[in-house]
């Protein structure tokens, strides 16, 4: 698997994560962000439907990006 560079877009990254996504929900596995208590990002199979897709489910976007943005 490739791992993203700094160089590469946002779209990109975007894009890399999204089949970052869709390979663990086609295995059945998840990953879950917390922080603070928080879940922050489900990818893969128990993530809910959302704009990004149906392996992706953001739940918290503010505390994500203090997270992203550190």
């Amino acid at each position: 698997m490739k791992v993203s560079s700094r160089n590469e877009t946002f779209w990109g990254r975007l894009g890399s994560l999204k089949r970052i996504a869709n390979n663990l929900k086609n295995e059945g596995l998840t990953v879950t962000v917390s922080y603070e208590d928080s879940i922050l990002l489900k990818l893969g199979s128990e993530a809910s439907s959302s704009l990004l897709g149906d392996a992706i489910e953001i739940r918290d976007l503010s505390k994500l990006l203090r997270l992203v943005l550190m």
